[in-house]
Formats: C-alpha cells, sequence, structure tokens
C-alpha cells in the first residue's frame, strides 16, 4: 500500500485499515487527506477532534461510524480524584446484567456499574452542555433538543467484555440515546490488556453491522471518545487484572437522550458511498 500513488481510494483504503489496526493517529492523518482531496460527500469534515469524519461508507455501502477523540481530558490529580472516589465506592458497584447482585470478587466476568458518583459529575454535564454544538458538527448530527444527561462509572475487570450493541434501536424521530460519550481513567501504569472498543460500520435504519470494518479504541487513562448512539459498538475481553477492582477497566458513561421530534441524520439520507478497498 506505502508503494502506491496516494489517489483518493488508495487514502480511504489506508484510514480504513489503520483504524481496523488501531491505529489512529495514521487513520486521522489518511482521513484528513481523503478530505481534503475533495473527492469526500459533502459531509464528510475534520477538526480537531475528529478521528473518523462522519457521511462515509465503506464496502457493501455502509455507513462508517463517525469517531470523536479528545485525550489528556482532565489534570492528572483530578482524574487521580476519580479513581479514589470509584475505589471508595467499590462495594456500592453492582453488576451490570442482574442490576441488583452486590459485587462479587469470586465472579470477576462482569462489568460493574455505579451511577451516584459525585466526583466530577459536574464536569462532565457541563463538559457536555459547552460542547454540544462542537460535537454535533464533529459527527455531524442534526440540530436536536437535549432531553436528559445520563451518567454513570463502570469498571470491567479480568475476562469482562460486552457483546456487540447498540444504545439506541428506536427509530431516529423517537426519544432516546442520540450522543453516547465514553471516559476512561484510571490511576497509575494500565494494569490490564485487552479492553478495546470496537466501533462497528453500521446500518442503523437495518440494525445490522459490517462484519468486517470497525474502528479498535484502546481504553487510553484520561482518553474521551463519542459516538452517535446508533452505531453499534462492543468490547474485546480484557485480561491481567484477576479481581483487583482498583486495576480494573474504570471508566465513565455519558449517555445524552434527545426529545422526540424531526431528525433526519446523515446516514439515512441518499448518497453515493465513498470509494473502497481498490
Amino acid at each position: 500500500m506505502e508503494q502506491r500513488r496516494d489517489g483518493a481510494s488508495t487514502l480511504f483504503a489506508r484510514a480504513n485499515l489503520a483504524r481496523r489496526m488501531g491505529d489512529l493517529d495514521l487513520a486521522r492523518a489518511m482521513f484528513a487527506a481523503f478530505v481534503a482531496s475533495g473527492t469526500a460527500p459533502g459531509a464528510a469534515r475534520m477538526d480537531d477532534w475528529s478521528i473518523v469524519p462522519p457521511g462515509l461508507h465503506s464496502a457493501g455501502g455502509v455507513p462508517v461510524a463517525p469517531l470523536v477523540l479528545i485525550d489528556d481530558l482532565l489534570p492528572v490529580d483530578r482524574m487521580d480524584a476519580l479513581h479514589a472516589e470509584a475505589c471508595r465506592h467499590e462495594h456500592e458497584f453492582r453488576d451490570r446484567m442482574s442490576g441488583a447482585a452486590a459485587y462479587d470478587p469470586a465472579s470477576p466476568r462482569r462489568t460493574l456499574l455505579f451511577s451516584d458518583f459525585t466526583c466530577e459529575r459536574a464536569f462532565f454535564g457541563d463538559f457536555v452542555e459547552r460542547h454540544m454544538e462542537a460535537l454535533r458538527k464533529s459527527l455531524a448530527l442534526p440540530p436536536f433538543a437535549v432531553s436528559r444527561i445520563e451518567l454513570k462509572m463502570s469498571n470491567t475487570l479480568g475476562g469482562g467484555f460486552l457483546k456487540i450493541h447498540s444504545d439506541n434501536d428506536c427509530d431516529p424521530q423517537e426519544e432516546g440515546r442520540a450522543l453516547t460519550l465514553l471516559y476512561y481513567f484510571g490511576a497509575g501504569a494500565t494494569s490490564f490488556d485487552g479492553g478495546d472498543l470496537l466501533l462497528f460500520d453500521t446500518n442503523p435504519r437495518e440494525g445490522t453491522v459490517s462484519p468486517s470494518w470497525f474502528t479498535r479504541i484502546a481504553p487510553a487513562r484520561n482518553r474521551l471518545v463519542a459516538f452517535p448512539s446508533w452505531f453499534f459498538h462492543a468490547v474485546t475481553p480484557t485480561g491481567g487484572t484477576g479481581a483487583r477492582f482498583a486495576h480494573g477497566r474504570m471508566g465513565v458513561s455519558c449517555h445524552v437522550r434527545k426529545t422526540a421530534g424531526e431528525f433526519a441524520p446523515w446516514w439515512d439520507a441518499a448518497s453515493p458511498p465513498a470509494p473502497v478497498l481498490p
């Protein structure tokens, strides 16, 4: 691929391969060059937060999931304080599968949730409110009124994973989640491996995903990612943490819900697919 002339199709192909491998710096550079080539669809745009631009389609005309990524979101001392609060409330985290069972260190293959955290809660709500317009434009989402913002902490321990799913399987005109933000945090060097977020190319209208194309995002400390809630995603199994709560894959999940009303996302519009692998 390096030997080929960087035509638009080749730029798109290199970006596609880089995002699947998790090389987000290369993916961003190739997508930026593709958009700058002037052959990308009208909705495609890049800004300082964009990794994967909106408005693109991969093989078979499946919409590519757009992605915003911000590293070093919080000062390190504030991220450490967030981690300390999570550890203080360890036994208040609940198994996401049952919604009621207390954390059991003998059964670590679960994702644990805690909704009543207070540290930096106001920050995440304020961040969404202050940057909603920028986030919406980065993802090419139509304007919408916010009905509610959902916030919770999560911790995935050794062997834990999430199967492929979307955060909203309703019609875009209905009330529901419109924007998913995930913030990863921890203290000290990362003590787990795996736990990558896989963000799949998705046809939200049909509820189907591409069998082979996705963006792989490592859960790096102090990293925020955002994408439209209709796109399917999964989390690969974590390893190396055992049942050590403080060393798990910790995050804050933020879901921005929209009110019911007219909402016409770019992936529902008729538009020609972008170039695919040559």
